[in-house]
């Protein structure tokens, strides 16, 4: 870790212990795994799942109430030199043009096989020695050399495809994917909008909130059993029983992708009360 970026981290946790507070208070206050926090105050990015690490260093910043300014941004500095910048890719492969775009996605089906062939025909003349009248020793090479290379090649093309798909689904504002939320009892939740827009609510019973996405809607929420869903016309809910929360949960164009139930850190799970 750069010395200035070590600075941050070693700052904020001198803050929170002028102030007396401890790691695992932060923890209940804000619902975030111990270790989690434990690695974020060390500068550990890689510990921490990428689509939470920014939420996570805001909601410990308001633990602290030190004023977001201040911080938020060096800490998305340091961020840029531990997380894997995919933009890059995406700058490269798309087109100005819509239908260009699309043109191009479709036919790369058919070029994956052309380029495949080339990349092996040039490999191997390149690694092969030619035979003089002196002596008849060649350089071996490995066909498994040559596909593992040629794989790492097609594996970047695809992810450059998956990118360019997210990017084009929305191309027509009648494919958005629309969610009410309504609280059947005081409610705490968090939601991430299409993997990068972040917000906090709690909602008090009978309140409810509407959003709209492109490809999906991921939420921890504080009482499984409080909330009741309106996704694409369908009604979900409640989504776990009295005393669970939802440590994960996924709404993409299938309905509920993902559903990850669990219990407070200060609660005892059911199944070991009659341990």
């Amino acid at each position: 870790m750069k010395e200035e970026k070590k600075s941050l981290f070693e700052k904020l946790k001198e803050i929170r212990l002028e102030k007396k507070l401890t790691l695992k208070q932060i923890s209940q206050s804000t619902r975030i795994h111990l270790k989690y926090l434990e690695s974020l105050e060390h500068g550990d990015l890689l510990e921490i799942p990428e689509i939470y690490d920014k939420l996570f260093f805001k909601s410990y910043l308001k633990s602290l109430d030190v004023s977001e300014s201040d911080y938020y941004d060096q800490f998305i500095e340091y961020r840029k030199t531990i997380r894997e910048d995919r933009t890059a890719i995406l700058d490269i492969t798309q087109t100005d043009s819509p239908v260009e775009n699309e043109f191009n996605f479709k036919n790369l089906f058919y070029f994956v096989p052309i380029l495949i062939a080339i990349l092996i025909i040039w490999f191997l003349v390149s690694n092969t020695l030619i035979v003089d009248e002196r002596t008849e020793t060649v350089q071996e090479v490995s066909v498994l050399e040559v596909a593992e290379k040629i794989q790492t090649k097609i594996d970047s093309i695809k992810f450059a495809e998956i990118q360019i798909q997210k990017d084009n689904l929305i191309t027509d504002k009648s494919k958005l994917l629309n969610l009410n939320i309504s609280a059947l009892e005081r409610t705490w939740f968090r939601i991430i909008v299409d993997e990068k827009d972040t917000s906090e609510y709690l909602l008090q019973k009978g309140q409810n909130v509407s959003f709209t996405s492109e490809y999906s809607f991921d939420f921890l929420i504080g009482k499984a059993n409080g909330l009741k869903m309106i996704f694409q016309d369908s009604t979900y809910g409640s989504f776990g029983k009295e005393g669970q929360i939802i440590k994960y949960m996924r709404f993409d164009s299938t309905g509920i992708s993902k559903k990850i139930l669990d219990y407070p850190l200060n609660k005892i799970r059911k199944e070991d009360e009659s341990i």
